[in-house]
Order: structure tokens, then C-alpha cells, then sequence
């Protein structure tokens, strides 16, 4: 049989057997939720060694980071996956990552981060033969809200299927915000946006803070040491500035006025793309 009649078999046994979603939901304990695959699909194989990839259908309520693992009846290999969300997506993990450990290099683009086009995979542990697969299971340590996956479809392919949008698009709109959510704030038409930048302008007004050119506080006095340190004052630890004063290290780190992401492989996802030429991203990453 051809082996693309395979995947549409197995799918179709996924499909028969599974008419409505199955949903998970993240235990804010951090318990891990299982699928026995018998009664989730009972046309999928136990036996995973000829397949190279595990196609899934499913929608997340969250972007929060979470593990997928696949247990055996020797161990249970782990990755890290994050989903887009809201809509129904197509997303291929490559098992490669689950029964063996990365070889291919030592840096972080070999052996962890793996993006695909609607979802990102990383990391990896616990690697191990895909022999006698028993269930799937899924774990979020500290969900931050109600975080829900609903998943329709486990089947397995020889060859990348390729992620897929299984939804009308677009998702993230000519601003860049992120269609299927909502928040305070958002803005719905170009005047809004326009009317956040003066908003924003207004508030930027420099503030009588006492700061001094490292940004610690001129009432405070420590030891000038020429050099950042710190110093336990009054039972407190503090971050000392050079010329001696008292300062707090707090916020974001690297904050731009823009963030890229690769259109490649992510037709219908974006309403509008900015002019040609404003992209910082590397020609390799770009779409």
C-alpha cells in the first residue's frame, strides 16, 4: 500500500473514533493529563520505529509553554511545545527528537529550539525507542489562567505533512495584535492607535526620581568603589553604583520598537505584511 494511503487511513481511524475533541486541561498543580492512545485512536500502531513524524490536530486556549510526552512501556520522551492560539492548527512533530538525543550540532538552534511555522518545539529528554506507545501525555507546571487543549486528530507520516492554519485567517492584524484575543487597550482602527501614541507621548514626562547617572538614588551613600557591588544595609541587600549609591535593578530586558517573525510557510496567518525593505530579520528567516 502507498504510504501516503497509510497516513490517510490511519487519520481516517483517528476521525471515526474520536467524533469530538478531546480536551485537556492544565492542572494548576502541574499534573500531568494522559490519553491512553486505545481509546483515543485505535487505528494508530503501538509501534512508532517506521514513522518519522506525529501529526497533530489541536487548538490551545493559551501560548504558555508546555511538555508533551510520549510514554512507552520502557519511559516516556518529553519536548517542550508551545501553540499558537485560539484557532485549529495542523502541527508535525518530528519524532527524531523524541527517540534519540540531537546529534546534528552542540549550539542552541541544533539541539533545542525547533520552530515550525504555527508552533515552536524545544528541547528534549528521557529519549527512547517509540516501540509499545501506551499513551500521550501533557503537563503545564504553573498555568497562569485556564489553559485548555483540545486535540481531534493523532496520526503518524513518513513524510512532513507541513504545518497548517485548519481555520479562516488572518490571525494577527495590519498592527501586528493578535486577532482570535482581547484586551484592554487594543486597538481597533488606525485612530485609536494614533490616539495611544499621544496618549503615550503626554505620559513620558521626565520625573523628579533624585537618580543619579547610574540610576541609583543621590539621597543614598555607600562606599564608592568605582564599581557596581552589592552591600547589605539595614538587613537589606542593595546593588551599589560606583560612585556609592543605593539602586534597584528592576524591569524588562531588551525592549525594541519592533519584534520579527518569519512569514514562511504561514500563508493566511497575517492580514497585511509591512513594505518590503523594513525587515531586520535575516535573509535565511525571512518569508
Amino acid at each position: 500500500m502507498h504510504k501516503h494511503w497509510i497516513v490517510v487511513l490511519l487519520a481516517l481511524g483517528g476521525a471515526l473514533a474520536q467524533a469530538a475533541p478531546t480536551r485537556v486541561v492544565f492542572d494548576p498543580a502541574g499534573t500531568e493529563q494522559k490519553l491512553a492512545l486505545k481509546d483515543f485512536t485505535p487505528a494508530l500502531p503501538s509501534d512508532w520505529s517506521a514513522y518519522k513524524f506525529l501529526v497533530l490536530e489541536v487548538r490551545s486556549t493559551t501560548s504558555q509553554q508546555f511538555e508533551f510526552k510520549i510514554h512507552t512501556a520502557a519511559g516516556a520522551p518529553a519536548l517542550n511545545m508551545h501553540l499558537f492560539q485560539g484557532p485549529w492548527v495542523r502541527t508535525v512533530l518530528p519524532l527524531a527528537r523524541l527517540d534519540r538525543p540531537e546529534q546534528s550540532g552542540v549550539d542552541l538552534a541544533a539541539m533545542s529550539n525547533k520552530p515550525r511555522a504555527l508552533s515552536a518545539v524545544h528541547g528534549g529528554h528521557n529519549q527512547g525507542p517509540l516501540v509499545a506507545v501506551q499513551e500521550i501525555g501533557f503537563r503545564m507546571p504553573a498555568p497562569v489562567g485556564e489553559a485548555v487543549i483540545e486535540l481531534r486528530s493523532v496520526t503518524l507520516a513518513k513524510d512532513d505533512p507541513g504545518d497548517a492554519l485548519l481555520e479562516a485567517g488572518p490571525l494577527v492584524d495590519q498592527f501586528g495584535q493578535w486577532i482570535p484575543a482581547t484586551w484592554s487597550g487594543k486597538a481597533a482602527s488606525l485612530d485609536d492607535l494614533q490616539h495611544a501614541w499621544a496618549d503615550e507621548a503626554k505620559a513620558l514626562q521626565p520625573g523628579g526620581y533624585d537618580y543619579c547617572n547610574y540610576g541609583g538614588y543621590k539621597s543614598t551613600h555607600a562606599k564608592a568603589t568605582g564599581f557596581f557591588r552589592v552591600e547589605q544595609v539595614d538587613g537589606k541587600w542593595w546593588f551599589v553604583d560606583p560612585d556609592g549609591h543605593l539602586f534597584l535593578s528592576v524591569g524588562s530586558d531588551c525592549i525594541r520598537s519592533t519584534i520579527e517573525t518569519s512569514t514562511r510557510d504561514r500563508a493566511g496567518v497575517f492580514a497585511a505584511l509591512p513594505p518590503a525593505g523594513l525587515s531586520h530579520m535575516p535573509p535565511w528567516a525571512e518569508g
